[in-house]
């Protein structure tokens, strides 16, 4: 009698430990299941970012390098427009050479700056971190760091 208690108590224990166990499963995988799609979505809208900021990478490349190839046409003519005028005037060598390194030095020094910006702007793109230069015609770039674990 004592016997039949006791199994029929362990069996009671038995029933309602895996009545839990079902529970807390099906609560376990109802929260797994949120916690990938919340996770794919997460990881959707940074690949959508990362997206974004190449593509204004590469227009605002594209916007400085073409700053950088119309600032160097429009020196050239003003180099052309110079030397035609002095051999117009008729005078030596020495002074045309004076002015070739004049405007060469200011071509170096103003517009180098820009195409050094420009090529700084690749060099960042390792070692699972890329950072974003600001290309614009001042002199202060912008600076956004963004790591991201290959």
């Amino acid at each position: 009698m004592v016997v039949d208690l006791q199994r029929q108590r362990i069996e009671q224990l038995r029933l309602e430990f895996c009545e839990e166990q079902t529970t807390l499963m099906t609560e376990f995988e109802t929260e797994r299941s949120l916690i990938c799609a919340q996770h794919n979505l997460e990881v959707h809208e940074l690949q959508d970012i990362m997206y974004a900021m190449d593509q204004c990478f590469e227009d605002r490349d594209a916007e400085a390098r073409a700053e950088f190839q119309s600032q160097r046409d429009e020196l050239k003519n003003k180099v052309r427009i110079m030397i035609v005028s002095i051999f117009g005037s008729g005078t030596d060598l020495i002074s045309l050479l004076i002015l070739l390194l004049f405007f060469l030095f200011f071509f170096l020094l103003f517009l180098g700056d820009t195409f050094q910006k420009s090529l700084r702007l690749h060099r960042f793109k390792s070692d699972g971190y890329e950072i974003w230069w600001e290309c614009s015609a001042s002199k202060n770039a912008l600076i956004d760091e963004v790591g991201f674990s290959m």
